[in-house]
């Protein structure tokens, strides 16, 4: 990206120094898939909010976004929010946290002001529940508890079967989301210990030089093994398209290697970014096979393709119902 690493500098948006070992620190060495990276959260906000002021200057005679949220709900997100959070940010799923799978996944952020964000956090929590409590009768809450120093705050819905308690935790030094409350405790269990991360995997491990300012992998052994059903399936359908009906001769054999050989030896997907100059340079190492890159990518579909059916899912319901009850 031609020119976007410099600028990006420029802004403060990338600080100085790029990933160690203990910005990885919060992720768990059986992720099976995990991005971090560096950006000053308030930097990025003042970029965004100068732009908007920008436009607002030209078309409305002024304004900008932190003043305006402030003066509609009384929520500072200069210092409050942006301000309160710091320069290392990730996202992953593991075993660790819930089995691998979609309700494993967990958000991070390092924190510069953790008592702030708490305030913000308060006032966000008094809102809603304020918000909510009138029309939902008291089976929508935001509510908040604690285990051990750590302070968690969960959406619940008391009386009715909703299958999801979405969950925030912080301590002094990160903030975590879940879309469990197991994932969370998972999650700050982690940055409590402080060991066994990812940065001990060998495909990670020599990237943390301090020059690259985003890593991001995925655990091809993991999601090939889940998707090499799905990669067969494909590529069964591809020797059955190459085959002819009337000349046998014409036979590609069977192109997926049996599980036994096809396993040995997978090599993890991974990707990372550096400025170089001016530019801010991505570059990825994957396995050499593309038959394991394809059960790779089943693997992942497998795993979280099926999130995008849910609206669609959602919708179908109502008429099923009537047509079949």
């Amino acid at each position: 990206m031609t020119g976007i690493g410099g600028r990006m500098l420029a802004s403060g948006i990338l600080p100085e120094g790029g990933i160690s070992a203990a910005h990885l620190a919060p992720v768990p060495a059986d992720a099976t898939w995990a991005s971090v990276g560096r950006m000053d959260m308030e930097a990025v906000f003042n970029n965004i909010d100068a732009l908007v002021s920008e436009y607002a200057a030209e078309q409305m005679g002024g304004g900008n976004i932190a003043d305006l949220v402030q003066g509609m709900v009384g929520i500072d997100l200069r210092s409050g929010l942006f301000g309160a959070l710091g320069d290392t940010q990730g996202m992953y799923a593991s075993d660790s946290t819930g089995g691998g799978g979609l309700t494993s996944t967990v958000m991070f952020f390092s924190l510069r002001d953790a008592e702030a964000l708490l305030q913000t956090k308060e006032q966000i929590e008094e809102m809603l529940n304020a918000m909510v409590g009138a029309q939902a009768e008291g089976y929508a809450s935001i509510r908040s508890w604690e285990r051990g120093t750590d302070e968690y705050t969960t959406l619940m819905f008391p009386g009715i079967p909703v299958p999801i308690e979405p969950t925030m935790a912080m301590n002094e030094e990160w903030l975590v989301i879940a879309a469990t409350p197991q994932a969370a405790m998972g999650a700050m269990d982690q940055i409590a210990s402080g060991t066994n991360s990812i940065a001990s995997r060998a495909g990670i491990a020599p990237l943390l030089d301090g020059t690259n300012m985003s890593v991001a992998f995925m655990d091809s052994n993991y999601f090939a093994r889940s998707g090499y059903g799905l990669a067969s399936m494909m590529l069964s359908g591809v020797s059955n398209g190459v085959r002819s009906p009337t000349d046998t001769a014409r036979e590609p054999g069977p192109i997926m290697p049996v599980y036994s050989t096809f396993k040995d030896g997978i090599q993890d997907w991974v990707s990372y970014s550096t400025v170089v100059g001016d530019d801010l340079v991505t570059r990825q190492t994957q396995d050499g096979s593309a038959v394991v890159n394809l059960a790779t990518m089943m693997g992942f579909v497998n795993d979280y393709g099926l999130i995008m059916l849910a609206p669609a899912a959602a919708a179908a319901i109502p008429a099923f119902m009537q047509q079949n009850f």
